[in-house]
């Protein structure tokens, strides 16, 4: 198999190309309007199914530079809380309440476990 490396700068390139590709399909593709699917996550799924069919079809492997990973992260959650609208929030009504009250009441079990679990093993 040939491997195929992308350095840092390529992969901030591919991002926003996959972006912009997300932001493309969003306008097109009425489903991911109706369902608010993200142009990060729509593009993010094309690039994948791409990079996964290179490597079945192509018997070439796609690796990145993991090393702005992080800031690419933060990025990444961004463009998603950016896409949130008050409005659509609002049309949930009382079982996105109920919903939000169970995710606050897990976090918060998360995060005490997990304190619980290190002060256990010191």
């Amino acid at each position: 198999m040939t491997e195929f490396h992308l350095e840092s700068i390529r992969v901030l390139t591919l991002a926003i190309l996959v972006l912009w590709l997300g932001r493309t399909l969003e306008e097109h593709v009425p489903v991911l309007r109706r369902y608010n699917i993200p142009a990060a996550v729509a593009g993010g799924i094309v690039c994948s199914l791409a990079v996964a069919a290179l490597g079945a079809f192509a018997d070439l492997k796609v690796t990145f530079d993991l090393e702005m990973r992080d800031t690419l992260l933060l990025v990444f959650f961004s463009t998603i809380g950016l896409s949130a609208k008050l409005s659509r929030l609002a049309a949930g009504g009382r079982a996105l309440a109920i919903l939000l009250a169970i995710t606050v009441a897990f976090l918060l079990a998360q995060n005490a476990g997990g304190v619980l679990i290190a002060m256990l093993l010191d």
